[in-house]
């Protein structure tokens, strides 16, 4: 089923296909593939197009961080970090 991801000012940016494994394809206002967001434990990880991780967020202290473990930022930034990417 896909959703619509919609920006300020209620524009169409992207959408969002969720799968019943908890996974989540990312793509943008063109249905072009930007990445995934995949479970994994009390993490969700985030991959590019071409399946590098690029970012995960984890739950437990809801923040979100590169893969290189630097602070990104509060809360789950992993869609906004695909559609920039």
């Amino acid at each position: 089923m896909q959703e619509a991801i919609k920006d300020a000012r209620n524009m169409t940016v992207g959408y969002i296909d969720r799968r019943l494994n908890g996974c989540m394809l990312v793509y943008d206002q063109r249905h072009r593939l930007l990445g995934e967001i995949r479970p994994s434990g009390s993490r969700m990880i985030a991959y590019d197009h071409g399946h590098k991780q690029i970012a995960y967020w984890d739950k437990n202290s809801d923040c979100t961080y590169e893969s290189s473990f630097k602070k990104i930022g509060k809360g789950n930034l992993l869609i906004e970090l695909l559609l920039d990417n």
